[in-house]
């Protein structure tokens, strides 16, 4: 079933794709960067860990994301577009959520994220979730 499948959302409000940022740069030294801050400090990207395993991106991640239905496109902080970082609670790692008619939602904060542990399916589910819980308000 995808996400089209199960939801009943008017048609303006109907959300057309999904954004996911992390939270690091998309530039060699930012790439550099993280991995230092990784390695020496323990400190990482929910989003990325979601993603990616050591050296690669999960192929359950692109499995989940074929299974969603719905255009999802991940950005590095400095390469997200400003319609998605303006949108109100903004703050890498997140999922913003845009919609037909151009409005860009935090769907996803960066603690939701790490409560997943990792798990594309678990960030999917979430997601199926949220969307839903916003389309019951919304009618």
């Amino acid at each position: 079933m995808t996400l089209w499948q199960h939801r009943k959302v008017p048609s303006s409000n109907q959300v057309v794709r999904l954004h996911g940022v992390y939270d690091a740069s998309g530039t060699i030294l930012g790439e550099v960067s993280y991995f230092l801050r990784r390695a020496l400090f323990n400190q990482h990207c929910a989003l990325c860990d979601i993603t990616h395993s050591t050296f690669s991106r999960r192929q359950s991640w692109d499995v989940c994301v074929d299974g969603l239905g719905i255009d999802f496109q991940l950005h590095h902080r400095n390469d997200a577009p400003s319609s998605v970082t303006d949108a109100t609670g903004y703050a890498a790692p997140c999922v913003i959520s845009e919609t037909e008619n151009g409005t860009f939602t935090l769907l996803v904060n960066s603690d939701e994220l790490a409560g997943c542990k990792n798990s594309p399916e678990l960030l999917m589910q979430l997601i199926i979730s949220s969307l839903d819980d916003d389309s019951e308000r919304q009618i």
